[in-house]
């Protein structure tokens, strides 16, 4: 075993370093362990002897060894004294200790047991006993490493606001720290399968045969509790990671939950704001639409060439402003569609033929890639409008191209979903707001769109949609040379 370690060594040393297990050797006056020295280093262990004159304490804070020798045959105090340190430093404490001790030295060996030594022996000291004993040292050092980087692991989390709840890949309960242990009421019995018992007990925004068919490492969902008489209404932001192997086997499953009840309040009370104001400005902006049009008409007299331009203008901006309102009122308003199946081919053919009527002005060139050609996907009507509306409608208002290319591609995955490409030759996103494009209410400025239309709700609308029915959107652009979206969306079941 030394002369493989060495060899490793050797063969290595010029592009990294092997870390050699330590042994801290505090020798006593007769210099039992000295001798031992070049023996311990050809078992391929490194060594270290410190002057008598030295702080020994300090010196295994500093190399914080493997295991460490103590010689006490001829005067014990220093030694043992030494070993105490050891045992009530949270640093060192679990370091194993062997203790040599004179030949029937039972006193010597009382008092090393008493301090927790973990093993002695006598001298004269036998070389391959010694090297038997330090190998099985090294084993117990690192099984209390392990133990010992555990036990700060279960303090750290134990004190996370975030709860933490650790499955099996069935979902069958292993461990939950105190946070999700109140977030989820477990403070009693723990159910054998989590999955069941938050869609037992709570509203969950994604599907349950979503959430245990997706494959993605990382999946973000909203649980809820509504409000009863003896509880109030709860809100949690969770987030499934798969746990894997180095081989890359999912062997677990960690589901974080972050209590997110008063920014959902506060966000509700300014959607229901959003909705009043909507609500309230729509309907004289119909009438005031609807007076115009009248006007244009000619019922209250011919108008000449320059007034009717006007008028036209008017209306024009009055569109605009109802298209807006449109858009907030169903961003905030959270009626419960109806899923239903849709044929994604034939749906991206009508809504892109909408869109060359809705721009006459604009040359829209569009490429599909649809595979299998009759893939339908499960979700109402008005959230997939939103999702293919908005980026279509992004595509075409931010790009100073003569011609705007868009391209949509899709791939039906065994998972149950389906991968959507879409791609656009626009203006394009600065890296530093890829992150934020998503956020409520956020618009990249105008000096990199060219353009400051709408109220930058489209896409945090599009991920809401997105995740809510357990897919995931990412993004990828660059300035001058357009952006792709990447997202996920369900399939009907094939036996639907």
């Amino acid at each position: 075993q030394g002369i493989l370690v060495r060899e490793l060594v050797n063969f290595t040393s010029c592009n990294m370093t092997i870390k050699l297990p330590k042994i801290l050797c505090i020798d006593g006056k007769d210099k039992n362990l000295e001798p031992l020295k070049d023996f311990l280093n050809e078992q391929g262990f490194e060594t270290i002897f410190p002057e008598p004159s030295a702080d020994f304490f300090d010196v295994a804070q500093h190399h914080l060894p493997d295991v460490v020798l103590i010689d006490i045959t001829l005067s014990y105090t220093d030694g043992l004294n030494f070993l105490k340190k050891i045992r009530l430093s949270k640093k060192t404490r679990h370091m194993p200790v062997m203790v040599i001790i004179p030949h029937g030295g039972t006193v010597q060996k009382k008092r090393a047991l008493d301090l927790e030594c973990d093993d002695f022996l006598s001298v004269p000291v036998d070389s391959e006993d010694l090297a038997s004993r330090i190998k099985l040292l090294m084993k117990l050092s690192h099984y209390r490493k392990q133990l010992n980087n555990q036990e700060k692991f279960e303090a750290v989390v134990s004190q996370m606001n975030d709860g933490i709840v650790i499955c099996d890949i069935d979902w069958a309960f292993q461990r939950i720290n105190s946070a999700g242990s109140k977030q989820l009421n477990l403070s009693g019995s723990v159910p054998v399968n989590i999955a069941d018992y938050i869609y037992k007990n709570y509203t969950v925004s994604i599907g349950k045969e979503n959430l245990l068919a997706s494959k993605e490492t990382t999946l973000h969902f909203d649980i809820t509790r509504q409000e009863t008489e003896n509880t109030k209404t709860l809100f949690l932001e969770a987030t499934r990671n798969l746990i894997t192997s180095l081989g890359g086997e999912v062997t677990g499953i960690l589901l974080t939950l972050r209590d997110v009840t008063d920014k959902r309040k506060e966000e509700m009370l300014k959607q229901n704001f959003l909705s009043f104001i909507s609500h309230k400005l729509r309907t004289p902006l119909t009438v005031l639409f609807a007076r115009c049009d009248l006007i244009r008409s000619g019922i209250f007299g011919v108008l000449n060439k320059k007034q009717l331009e006007e008028v036209n203008s008017l209306l024009v901006e009055i569109r605009h402003l109802r298209t807006l309102f449109n858009k907030l009122l169903n961003f905030v308003e959270h009626q419960k569609d109806s899923v239903e199946v849709v044929d994604l081919p034939k749906y991206l053919d009508l809504l892109f033929r909408r869109f060359v009527n809705i721009y006459p002005y604009r040359k829209i060139e569009v490429k599909t890639d649809i595979k299998p050609e009759n893939v339908k996907v499960l979700m109402s009507k008005r959230k997939i409008n939103d999702i293919f509306e908005n980026l279509t409608d992004n595509a075409v208002k931010f790009n100073n191209n003569e011609r705007v290319s868009i391209t949509v591609s899709a791939n039906a995955t065994s998972d149950g979903f389906v991968n959507v490409s879409f791609s656009d030759n626009g203006s394009g996103i600065p890296s530093e707001e890829h992150d934020k494009i998503f956020d409520k209410f956020y618009q990249v400025e105008k000096n990199f769109t060219g353009e400051m239309e709408g109220v930058g709700i489209g896409l945090s609308h599009v991920k809401k949609i997105i995740e809510d029915s357990g897919g995931t959107i990412k993004v990828d652009s660059q300035i001058d040379k357009g952006t792709t979206f990447m997202f996920r969306l369900p399939l009907i079941k094939k036996n639907n």
